[in-house]
């Protein structure tokens, strides 16, 4: 009986390991993508590097819908195709999960700043 229950913990640990790497995973090859799309020297290659990095962030978004660092990605996605209203939607969303943190009232700002709305 305990070395049962010594091997279902062991697998718990194990599944939450990997999808926290995965996680971590998603997350750091979509940056990627992002870093890649800001030195791009033609702007398709930009726009690819944008789309790969909105698959990522969709990924973790579709695993976790409270995965703040994906919500904010998608709202960076969105904003650098010009879709202010998805965009608007994720960083909200985000926000709202957590309106007193400090990092997710940034990410309000600068969002309402970037596109020049000084009102919600």
């Amino acid at each position: 009986m305990k070395k049962n229950l010594l091997i279902v913990l062991i697998l718990s640990m194990s599944l939450n390991c990997t999808a926290n790497q995965t996680y971590a995973d998603n997350i750091k090859k979509a940056e990627g993508m992002l870093r890649k799309a800001q030195t791009a020297s033609l702007q398709d290659e930009a726009y690819e590097y944008i789309n790969k990095a909105r698959v990522y962030y969709m990924d973790e978004y579709e695993e976790d819908p409270t995965s703040i660092p994906a919500l904010l990605g998608l709202s960076k996605v969105n904003q650098l195709t010009g879709d202010r209203a998805e965009a608007k939607l994720y960083v909200l969303k985000a926000y709202n999960m957590e309106p007193s943190n400090p990092h997710l009232q940034k990410a309000m700002g600068d969002f309402f700043y970037s596109f020049q709305e000084y009102s919600t």
